[in-house]
């Protein structure tokens, strides 16, 4: 499923804006989950996330790296 959602962003004119938004919903979302989970009591949650290099470049992803 990643592959194909991937393949499809790729697909249209607006690909690095797509890439970014998308990215950042799959950022704020897994947050989220961590945040519940650790309201849970669960504890030493880690979580991987890749990003694209147009994630990097655009200004509001310094709210997820904590560079502010």
């Amino acid at each position: 499923m990643p592959v194909q959602a991937v393949e499809k962003l790729a697909c249209t004119g607006t690909k690095a804006l797509l890439f970014t938004q998308v990215g950042n919903w799959v950022i704020s979302r897994v947050c989220q989950q961590i945040a519940d989970w650790q309201r849970a009591g669960e504890e030493g949650i880690q979580v991987t996330v890749n990003v694209s290099c147009q994630q990097t470049a655009d200004e509001t992803f310094s709210r997820f790296s904590g560079d502010e």
